[in-house]
Parts: C-alpha cells; structure tokens; sequence
C-alpha cells in the first residue's frame, strides 16, 4: 500500500454503467465483464491525460459547456473499455451522416450557439444514441462533437466579426463562448489570430 504524507488532492469520476455499456455495445459486453475495473489499478496516459482536462475545466467553472463533459463521458468510458481489451474484438463499421443529417445537425447548433448544448439533444436530431453519433460525426467530419460545436462557434464568430458595429464582448455572448477571454484564447489557438487582428486584417 502506498502512503501519502504530503498535501494533495484527488479526482473522483463516476460513469454509469450504461455508458460503459454503451462504449462496448456490438462487442457482446455485459455488465458482468465489467469487474476486472476493481480488481487492481493501473495507469493509461490518455485516461490520465483527459481526467486532467476534466478537473481544469471543472475548476474554471466549466466554460467548455455540457458538450465537453458529454464528450469526455464517453471518452473516459472508451479509453477504459479499450483498455480491458473489450474494444476490437469484432470490426464495426462505423457509418457517416447523410448530407441531410448533417445539415440538419448544423442547422440545429447554429440556432442554439449562446444555448448550453449537449450530446444528447444533438444526437436526438438524427435519432442516434450518444455514442453511436459520435463515432458517426468522426468519420463524416474527422471532428469530435465538442470541436464541432467549436468550428461552428468560430465560424459564425467569424462572419459577425465583419460587422464592425458588434464588439467582441457582444459576439462571445451571441456565440456561446462563456467571455470576451473564453473565445479570444479558442480563436488564437484553433486559427493562429486574435479576434481584433482577424478583424482587423479583414476590413482594413
């Protein structure tokens, strides 16, 4: 047993067991393939990596919205499935949105950008389950839900920052980015410029 004899803190995060279910549904899982989780710990660096992600964000207030935690749901329960060797005994396919589900998925987001959005709701639109969804909008978009949410974020951004007259402030609010900061530092990061200098190079 190891001892712990300094400060520290520690993240406790619970899956449901449907959704690990769901994870490893079409491989022939039960729920009684599930024990080997207590039998003994163990380290995965992504796991590691994504629970990370999860404690910052839950630290900030969540401001990635309802979208990341779904998507880290079904990420944590993936990674733990793929990590017993219960993913890949058989080959899924996986098949790709339909053009008309796709526009109606981007339909959907765009009405609700300044809305808390979740995987759920969205899946719903096409009439999948979350983690069928998901699978499905990776290979269509080579995109998360979460980064597609994103993109779709940015790129409505994008075309309101073409109208002098809005502030930044406004369009982080109009676009579902939690601030002025929120979107600037995805902004930067996923497209190499700040909000006002992309703005700026534009209409110059």
């Amino acid at each position: 047993m190891r001892q712990v004899d300094a400060p520290h803190q520690h993240l406790v995060v619970c899956i449901p067991e449907r959704v690990l279910l769901s994870a490893a549904s079409g491989d022939g899982t039960s729920s009684a393939d599930l024990g080997w989780l207590h039998e003994k710990a163990f380290r995965d660096a992504f796991l590691s990596q994504l629970c990370l992600t999860i404690w910052d964000e839950a630290r900030h207030g969540n401001p990635l919205g309802p979208m990341f935690g779904d998507c880290a749901h079904l990420a944590l329960a993936a990674g733990l499935m793929r990590g017993a060797g219960r993913r890949g005994k058989t080959k899924r396919e996986t098949r790709k949105l339909h053009d008309r589900e796709l526009k109606r998925i981007q339909e959907y987001l765009d009405e609700r950008l300044d809305q808390a959005i979740s995987l759920r709701d969205v899946a719903g639109v096409v009439g999948l389950s979350q983690q069928s969804f998901a699978r499905a909008l990776k290979e269509t978009s080579g995109l998360s839900p979460h980064q597609y949410l994103i993109t779709r974020r940015l790129d409505t951004a994008r075309r309101l920052l073409l109208d002098p007259a809005r502030s930044v402030a406004e369009i982080a609010a109009t676009v579902g980015f939690s601030d002025q900061a929120h979107m600037t530092a995805t902004f930067s990061r996923q497209l190499g410029y700040t909000p006002g200098h992309w703005r700026k190079e534009r209409l110059s």
